[in-house]
């Protein structure tokens, strides 16, 4: 059974936006999947509270 998936509005500067823009179109992904795998990379890397199911 996949997770619930909960909308958040995020405001982030210009820079980022586009930086995000350019690797989605790159890797041929959606922008929200591209930040969802860049935070779920960093979650690997120092470890979470939480394990995502």
């Amino acid at each position: 059974m996949e997770e619930p998936k909960i909308p958040i509005k995020i405001v982030m500067p210009q820079s980022v936006k586009r930086w995000i823009a350019i690797q989605a179109a790159m890797n041929m992904r959606s922008q929200t999947s591209e930040i969802v795998l860049a935070i779920k990379e960093k979650m690997e890397r120092v470890g979470s509270a939480e394990t995502p199911q």
